[in-house]
Order: C-alpha cells, then sequence, then structure tokens
C-alpha cells in the first residue's frame, strides 16, 4: 500500500474502524477508504500494536477491494443512465 494519513478511528460497539487517506490514489485525487473489524473476544485480546495492524491490514483490504472494482469497470459503458435516490 502506497503511503496513507490516518484520518479518523472510531468504534461503534460492534465494530472499530480506521480511515485512511491515500493521496493521488484513484485519477490522481486524494481516496479515503475506511476499514473495519469485529470487535470480538479475539479484538479483545489483542494489544494496542496488534488491533492497529487488524486495522490497517482492514483498510488495505477495502483499498484493494476498491481498485479492483474500478479496474474491472474501466472502460466499459454499461449504458445506465437516469435519475436515482441513493
Amino acid at each position: 500500500m502506497p503511503q496513507a494519513q490516518i484520518v479518523r478511528s472510531w468504534t461503534d460497539g460492534d465494530r472499530a474502524y480506521l480511515a485512511v487517506r491515500v493521496a493521488n490514489d484513484v485519477a490522481n485525487t486524494d481516496t479515503e477508504y475506511i476499514g473495519s473489524v469485529l470487535i470480538d473476544d479475539a479484538w479483545q485480546a489483542m494489544s494496542a500494536a496488534e488491533k492497529r495492524a487488524a486495522l490497517i491490514a482492514a483498510a488495505k483490504a477495502e483499498r484493494d477491494r476498491s481498485r479492483a472494482l474500478v479496474a474491472a469497470v474501466a472502460g466499459q459503458d454499461l449504458g445506465i443512465t437516469g435519475t436515482v435516490s441513493v
């Protein structure tokens, strides 16, 4: 993974999250990725360094997944148009 800046880390009760920003990542823009890890007994048993490593690995996996998706559809016009609610 290229160098990334940690933007924020937090929990919501069930999961721990880490948001990272990669400069000039997709289309030469800064891109943020959010990795998450389930807070379970294994998480509770981890040291602070292990938790950090697990969250970094989750953010890297999210970046890899996202970039694979971008590569899979690059250059393919699906012909989908219109207005939608998201």
